[in-house]
């Protein structure tokens, strides 16, 4: 289904700046993250949910899951329900791992739409 509209999706915190992190300092958090990451990327496309209505603040969003997660908010309220119960303790967790001053960090990159430094290999941070 195609969007008519775009919808502007402002970042409060660059969570792949949070997650980059998360994934150096720990390596059992990918293991927590990659199943709901797939999940959440699966139930879009089989719910054919278009992405490209979602408008990107820069080039390194493209492929942030905030947007498969935003669509799925705005389409499925099984989906919100889930995330309710899911995102607080999530977000625990990742707090925990890369402390209050990434997360501070995160969100003023996100309030001046500063783009994460990427990894040398651009193919493997894009898949964050």
């Amino acid at each position: 289904m195609p969007r008519e509209t775009t919808v502007n999706t402002t970042c409060s915190t660059c969570t792949r700046q949070l997650v980059m992190l998360a994934y150096q300092r720990s390596f059992w958090f990918r293991l927590l993250r990659e199943p709901l990451k797939f999940t959440m990327r699966a139930w879009v496309r089989l719910a054919n949910i278009d992405l490209g209505g979602y408008e990107f603040a820069t080039p390194a969003c493209r492929k942030c899951n905030r947007f498969y997660k935003n669509a799925l908010k705005d389409h499925s309220a099984f989906f919100c329900r889930l995330n309710d119960l899911i995102n607080p303790i999530f977000d625990k967790i990742l707090e925990g791992i890369v402390g209050q001053e990434a997360i501070l960090d995160a969100k003023d990159m996100a309030k001046n739409r500063d783009q994460p430094k990427p990894p040398t290999n651009i193919d493997q941070w894009t898949s964050i």
